[in-house]
């Protein structure tokens, strides 16, 4: 999974299964942040560091994000 996100923000990568699993955190930079071995099919959140953690979740469809 590749998101292009303002640079020098930390995030955290999360899916559902049973409960918020975290895929790891990276901080942003010029290039787009890229997950490795993120799950087929899920629930996603993804996290900015400091924030009040009201993002919104997505899934991912035919590689694009569909938030809810």
């Amino acid at each position: 999974m590749t998101m292009h996100l303002p640079v020098g923000t930390e995030y955290e990568l999360f899916f559902f299964n049973d409960g918020w699993q975290s895929l790891g955190t990276m901080i942003a930079g010029e290039k787009p942040l890229q997950w490795r071995d993120v799950p087929d099919g899920g629930l996603y959140w993804l996290v900015a560091d400091k924030s009040r953690k009201e993002e919104r979740i997505f899934t991912l469809e035919n590689g694009r994000q569909v938030w809810w």
